[in-house]
């Protein structure tokens, strides 16, 4: 624990409550359902007394969970099929960074209509422009990723967020990328975790955000 509090997190934990999100299936099929039910979740948790902002993601820092997507570089040769680079990536939605402190290094965070339209654009951490885009300006660059689609078309880079660290205290630093929740990666999933940032404690809000959930 001593340890812990020396490392840089990449992200703010204070005030900062999380849970899971699944939606039934038999209620939720369809693509569109489970769009409409997270945009519309979203906007009324916002819309609470104490509550500073509200966002979902497929995984949170520091839990071993997330996915895996191959990636191509526009511009660069084609890495021979199987070896593409294959990193960690995950959908979120606008408020995400905002709700977990995640510093905005470069560029901007995703607009709504980015997020639940499905526009090609993507976020990603420092360590990936590092490792990609060493000495150039990442923004505006494109990426391909995913196999979700045959082809799937690539991304523009629109901002770059800071690292953070992953378990095992070795302050390990992944490459990592963030799509909007409907995105070339995925389709929309049924499940999904939410992170609340409240302006006070956040046991106080749990109640009211469970209910809001639900409903």
């Amino acid at each position: 624990f001593v340890r812990l509090r020396t490392v840089e997190l990449g992200f703010n934990p204070d005030r900062l409550l999380t849970m899971s999100l699944r939606l039934p299936f038999p209620d939720y099929k369809e693509p569109a359902q489970r769009v409409n039910y997270f945009q519309q979740t979203l906007a009324n948790l916002q819309q609470l007394p104490g509550v500073e902002a509200a966002a979902i993601c497929f995984s949170l820092p520091m839990t071993g969970g997330g996915a895996t997507d191959r990636v191509w570089i526009e511009g660069r040769p084609a890495p021979p099929t199987g070896e593409e680079p294959v990193l960690r990536g995950g959908s979120v939605s606008s408020n995400y960074f905002k709700a977990m402190g995640i510093p905005l290094r470069q560029g901007r965070a995703f607009t709504e209509e980015e997020v639940w339209q499905g526009r090609p654009v993507i976020i990603v951490n420092e360590a990936f422009a590092r490792r990609f885009f060493s000495g150039e300006d990442p923004i505006g660059k494109r990426i391909k990723v995913g196999e979700w689609y045959p082809n799937p078309p690539y991304s523009t880079i629109v901002g770059v967020v800071a690292n953070h660290i992953q378990p095992g205290m070795d302050n390990r630093i992944w490459e990592e990328m963030f799509y909007p929740y409907v995105n070339t990666a995925d389709p929309p999933l049924p499940t999904m975790k939410l992170v609340v940032k409240t302006t006070g404690d956040p046991a106080t809000m749990t109640s009211a955000i469970v209910n809001e959930a639900r409903k």
